[in-house]
């Protein structure tokens, strides 16, 4: 292994580390904070968002032997989530789904809906208490959109709605870890996933 591949190895290492404990979700920003935390300056080899994911895995596996048990339980609190939200076709995505979830992750569901301002009632008549948030994601390879959506907190865990309108045909956001469009699995994928 040469200079550069082991800083990527260790700058990894020390990304995962902040996303699982200071629950940092960007990876770019995990990658920066951790070669700075090393002294090792902006000039640094940094590790792409896949040995991030292979590193939060391991860190996971080696620091957090209840790792299992807070993915089946945040799972079951997705599912929750989704059968209460199953008109707008929900499809989970995220590190609950992927499996590199920390305590402080959230819930990360996508819904479909004409408006998100449909989904914003269906939460007022649930009542349940939300906040809209927007953020930018990439959504093609040189291409960044606007998305909202609306965050809400059910017991220990925050769950953040995604919201896809049909009417602006937003193509779903990709995967930051892979760039390519996020994986997204249905009710009936995360129930088979808590089987296994």
């Amino acid at each position: 292994m040469n200079k550069s591949e082991q800083q990527r190895q260790v700058i990894a290492q020390q990304a995962a580390k902040l996303i699982a404990e200071n629950g940092i979700s960007d990876f770019h920003t995990a990658k920066l904070k951790a070669a700075e935390k090393l002294n090792l300056g902006s000039n640094a080899a940094l590790p792409n968002n896949q040995e991030i994911e292979v590193a939060l895995a391991s860190y996971h596996a080696t620091f957090s032997p209840d790792h299992s048990e807070l993915l089946r339980q945040k799972r079951q609190a997705a599912i929750k989530a989704m059968q209460l939200l199953h008109q707008f076709k929900p499809r989970l995505t995220g590190p609950v789904l992927t499996g590199t979830a920390s305590e402080t992750s959230p819930i990360e569901v996508q819904l479909t809906a004409d408006t998100l301002e449909d989904v914003g009632r269906f939460l007022l008549q649930k009542d349940i208490p939300n906040h809209l948030y927007s953020e930018e994601l990439r959504c093609g390879k040189n291409r960044r959109e606007e998305y909202f959506g609306y965050r809400f907190q059910a017991g220990n865990d925050q769950i953040k709605l995604t919201v896809i309108t049909r009417d602006n045909h937003q193509q779903r956001p990709f995967d930051p870890a892979t760039g390519k469009p996020a994986e997204r699995a249905n009710i009936e994928t995360v129930e088979t996933l808590l089987n296994l």
